[in-house]
């Protein structure tokens, strides 16, 4: 068996929803997950002709998904941030000249400055990092673009647009979100 990569380049605004609130928005997921992977390679292989015995080959029981993680221009994925890195309260993430803690790192944080003023830690607030070549911080973080529209729903009884209420629903932009996964064949 072997990895083989699959890099994605959405073409159009794509909306993965998440579990919808009790509320007029439907917000989307970060990452591609892997059942809509293998119904998105499905549905195209349909389209192209393939038999079912082809797409069964590469989509069978035997094949394991990764889900499609987001990625930069190269392809080099951007991966969740633990939740024991911390930095200092008030300064931003990973530009901070005091830098990330990994509180599970077993090493104490600073507690004070070069002045001797506290440094108060807290949560990073970014959700998601990448590893660079660069000597500044080999960090950086990454937000996947989005867009908001705004929909009209339909009436359940009637089908009419006439009666129905505005919702927002929440999509990744097109042609800079990058997605990068891993299929075992």
């Amino acid at each position: 068996m072997v990895w083989r990569r699959i890099e994605i380049t959405l073409k159009e605004p794509t909306s993965l929803s998440v579990k919808p609130d009790v509320s007029n928005k439907v917000a989307t997921e970060e990452v591609i997950p892997a059942t809509t992977l293998r119904g998105a390679l499905r549905a195209h292989w349909l389209r192209e002709g393939k038999t079912e015995a082809e797409i069964e080959s590469w989509l069978g029981r035997s094949t394991r998904w990764s889900p499609g993680f987001p990625a930069d221009e190269s392809f080099a994925p951007y991966v969740p941030v633990p939740l024991s890195y911390a930095c200092v309260k008030g300064e931003s993430d990973f530009g901070s000249p005091h830098g990330i803690h990994d509180a599970l790192g077993g090493e104490r944080p600073k507690d004070k400055d070069d002045q001797g003023k506290t440094i108060q830690w807290r949560g990073v607030s970014i959700r998601r990092m990448s590893f660079t070549d660069s000597d500044k911080s080999p960090l950086k973080k990454r937000e996947t673009e989005r867009e908001v529209r705004m929909h009209v729903a339909r009436n359940y009884q009637s089908g009419s647009k006439r009666t129905g209420a505005l919702y927002a629903r929440e999509a990744i932009a097109p042609e800079k979100a990058h997605f990068i996964a891993w299929v075992l064949v």
